[in-house]
């Protein structure tokens, strides 16, 4: 499956497959600091997470988004007890950074989960993460304050 904006020629997300679960695995390792899990991943806890969790899951999807075939990131959604979770999110490429692509590719995801169900759609943010702000200006808003993390939801 791939999802295309008009927007940004060249800017494609594909679902991922088995080809892609190694490149996922070194990513959220490299940057577990964003993530509540820390711990590294092993190549074998990856496998099995993709043949018995996520090909298993009819309603979890993540995509590795590309600009021109050069990977810029990967974003994920799920639905969790009938709310969309913006899950995953991530931007390798720091060559791109700036350039609109993850925002672009965070609506594309939204419009996405809303096609197949039109339900809150929501996401879970560690407290430090500076990526907080970018949810905020791509249409999230604080719901819940926890110890170490926000509740966001999509408002747009």
């Amino acid at each position: 499956m791939r999802l295309q904006t008009d927007i940004y020629k060249g800017l494609t997300l594909d679902l991922i497959n088995e080809n892609d679960i190694e490149k996922l695995r070194q990513w959220k390792n490299q940057n577990n600091k964003f993530f509540f899990k820390k711990e590294t991943i092993e190549k074998t806890q990856q496998e099995l997470w993709f043949s018995n969790i996520y090909l298993t899951d009819n309603s979890n999807y993540i995509f590795i988004i590309k600009f021109n075939n050069i990977d810029v990131g990967t974003i994920g959604v799920r639905k969790i007890n009938k709310i969309w979770d913006i899950y995953n999110v991530m931007n390798i490429s720091s060559d791109l950074i700036g350039k609109g692509f993850m925002s672009i590719s965070l609506k594309l995801v939204i419009d996405f989960a809303r096609s197949l169900d039109d339900v809150k759609i929501r996401a879970k943010v560690l407290s430090d993460n500076t990526n907080l702000k970018w949810y905020i200006k791509n249409g999230f808003k604080i719901y819940k304050n926890e110890d170490y993390f926000n509740l966001i939801e999509y408002k747009i």
